[in-house]
């Protein structure tokens, strides 16, 4: 068997330069990554601050309502749990507080799936004003099948609105 490289230090020139450009490939991608979040809270929020801010505030307020919601239900599960296990029969005061667990987990789920549908609502709210305020919308820039293209394009609008 050949011995190309000893010590990582490789005696192939070709395997160098395919290191090389996997290693800026990889640069390319994860810059691409950072700029692209940036665009999508830029088109979120430039032009539409007061609309962005009602949507983010009705999420969040969801978003933390069902993880309090779902944590004291959970909390009432193992509450009732552990008291039958320590040989507590099933009382009636018992099966209330499982029911109310059941309902609270029902109602955190709900809640939590609110905060989704509000933060999904105000992208598509973003995206039907997108072009108008110089971004892509999410449908655009699927349209876009060329990486390299669509790395320039993500680059060009970033610079566009950041500098």
């Amino acid at each position: 068997m050949p011995v190309n490289a000893v010590n990582e230090i490789s005696f192939s020139g070709r395997n160098i330069e395919k290191k090389e450009a996997k290693k800026a490939r990889k640069e390319q991608y994860y810059k691409w990554v950072s700029q692209n979040q940036a665009n999508d809270a830029l088109k979120l929020s430039l032009g539409r601050e007061v609309e962005d801010g009602k949507y983010k505030a009705a999420e969040s307020a969801f978003s933390v309502a069902g993880m309090f919601g779902f944590l004291a239900s959970m909390v009432a599960k193992t509450n009732v749990i552990s008291r039958i296990s320590a040989g507590e029969q099933l009382s009636k005061k018992l099966f209330n507080v499982n029911k109310a667990a059941n309902i609270g987990f029902l109602a955190s789920t709900g809640a939590l799936i609110a905060s989704n549908i509000i933060k999904n609502h105000n992208i598509k709210a973003a995206d039907k004003t997108a072009n108008e305020r110089g971004f892509l919308s999410t449908k655009d820039r699927m349209k876009i099948k060329n990486v390299d293209v669509n790395y320039m394009v993500t680059d060009e609008i970033y610079k566009s609105h950041v500098n």
